[in-house]
């Protein structure tokens, strides 16, 4: 028999290797742009340079997603300079839980935020 502790810590699991599957895929398809643009200058045609600029587009947003950056979310980074829940994170920073866990997904693993740990929040503008 498991303990509770195993248990929940399996479920959290759960969720952390779809996002890594997601990222490989996303990963790939980077690979496969790269491969796109590789092919296209080969050609040399001017007429397919449209179709090189758009695999790298595709290709740079695709790893920045990959890497949790969004290109409509400015962020910066926050370091924390004591240990809180992260109810309390999110309440001074102005933002929900919801919010601040999908800038920072590595936050959902425990419910205390120690003292030092750096987070994403948006950028103010």
């Amino acid at each position: 028999m498991t303990d509770i502790f195993s248990a929940i810590n399996g479920a959290l699991n759960v969720p952390l290797r779809a996002i890594d599957k997601v990222a490989g895929y996303m990963h790939d398809v980077a690979f496969r742009c790269e491969k796109i643009e590789t092919t296209v200058d080969k050609l040399t045609d001017p007429k397919n340079w449209p179709v090189r600029a758009a695999a790298r587009r595709l290709r740079a947003a695709t790893i920045g997603y990959a890497s949790g950056d969004s290109p409509q979310q400015k962020r910066s980074p926050v370091t924390t300079s004591r240990a809180m829940t992260m109810t309390t994170l999110a309440a001074l920073l102005g933002l929900s839980v919801d919010q601040l866990l999908a800038l920072n997904p590595q936050l959902a693993r425990a419910p205390i935020v120690p003292a030092g740990t750096t987070i994403r929040v948006p950028a103010r503008v």
